[in-house]
């Protein structure tokens, strides 16, 4: 049970944000005295979901553009949405449109202090010139990915792969610096045991860059 339209709304827009899914009116019928009597909700993709194959499969909408959303996070680690875009393409250009229309509907003192993206390039030069004070880092999920993708195939074992896993959750956890550290030097000094070249390089570069970053 809802106290206003305003609250349903709210809780089915955080429902969805993890599914990649943005809710809309479809329609809504009033009474008389003007108290909407019901409201249909429909998602973004008008119930289809069309996919593109690039490097990677997308998601898109139906009308099968490029779907910026922008959302923010509170101290509670609760997100909200800020803003929606249709962009024609996936270029610096298009990204730079998208994040200006946002500057311009802000004060100078809600700029934001860090961007968290996937490294796109065409993204991360937009924010870097819209946004040129803000620290940029690299969204968590991606690079968990990324090691999936790269670097899984190269241990012997379930029990390696889960034991290395284990190991980066407390990593990218650690709640405090010095905590960090330490768990970055155990991290460092399995990878030196495991014979893989390529997982000692590839994360190599994904630790210096998150240390760099702090």
């Amino acid at each position: 049970v809802f106290e206003s339209r305003e609250e349903l709304m709210q809780w089915v827009q955080n429902a969805t944000f993890s599914l990649s899914y943005i809710i809309v009116t479809r329609r809504s019928k009033a009474k008389e005295n003007g108290v909407v009597s019901y409201v249909t909700l429909i998602c973004d993709h008008g119930g289809e979901c069309k996919f593109k194959e690039s490097n990677a499969t997308y998601k898109t909408n139906k009308y099968d553009l490029p779907f910026v959303q922008i959302v923010g996070m509170t101290s509670t680690n609760k997100t909200f949405n800020i803003a929606f875009a249709f962009i024609i393409n996936e270029k610096e250009e298009n990204y730079n449109w998208a994040l200006t229309c946002l500057k311009l509907t802000l004060d100078e003192c809600m700029y934001p202090r860090v961007i968290v993206m996937d490294k796109q390039l065409a993204l991360m030069n937009a924010c870097q010139q819209v946004f040129p004070d803000a620290t940029q880092l690299l969204c968590r999920w991606h690079i968990t990915e990324n090691i999936k993708k790269h670097c899984r195939q190269s241990m012997k074992s379930q029990h390696e792969w889960d034991s290395f896993r284990a190991m980066w959750t407390v990593l990218v956890k650690s709640p405090i610096w010095i905590l960090y550290t330490e768990n970055y030097r155990k991290l460092q000094s399995m990878l030196s045991e495991y014979p893989s070249v390529l997982i000692a390089n590839r994360l190599g570069v994904i630790l210096n860059y998150l240390t760099k970053r702090g």
